[in-house]
């Protein structure tokens, strides 16, 4: 049985502004494909556009994965992203005028581990148990901090990029 621990639960960014959606969605991917996760792509777990008279709404939902250790762990990252309100806009900068989508945005993050990520061994044997008491207590750690790295770096870049659009 796949055991799950929870590294992150649901930690939230707000920004209420404007952004370059497009690049955002393009940035916060490359980022996870360096990182060796899954393609977002592939792993969009919902995508849903609706028009409303206050602009458009958009809600997308990643659930992103590595897959380590022969399959044993796998660390998983999903990001909930609900935008609402967007609205083309044009402005200026540096004399130039840009199109830039003016909404609020709302970002939910969590993060786990999962142990015996491909159900390979009987969580009640004995050798499971040796396996998962004395041998490997110490990767199961570095696992959890490695997640807990890369959720936090995810978060920041999040950040760092809305920080950009200052005028």
């Amino acid at each position: 049985m796949v055991k799950e621990d929870a590294i992150f639960s649901e930690s939230k960014i707000k920004y209420k502004g404007i952004a370059d959606l497009s690049l955002f969605y393009y940035r916060l991917r490359e980022w996870l494909m360096e990182s060796k996760y899954s393609d977002p792509k592939d792993t969009e777990v919902k995508y849903v556009e609706k028009i409303k008279p206050t602009g458009k709404t958009i809600e997308v939902v990643w659930e992103v994965s590595k897959s380590e250790q022969a399959g044993y762990f796998k660390p998983k990252i999903s990001i909930k992203m609900y935008i609402t309100n967007l609205n083309e806009i044009e402005t200026e900068k540096d004399g130039k005028k840009i199109k830039l989508d003016n909404a609020d945005f709302e970002f939910k993050i969590s993060s786990s581990v999962e142990r015996n990520a491909e159900d390979n061994w009987d969580e009640h044997s004995m050798m499971f148990k040796l396996y998962e008491r004395y041998i490997i207590p110490r990767m199961i750690e570095m696992y959890k901090i490695e997640t807990y790295k890369d959720t936090v770096k995810i978060m920041d870049e999040m950040k760092n990029f809305f920080n950009l659009y200052t005028f």
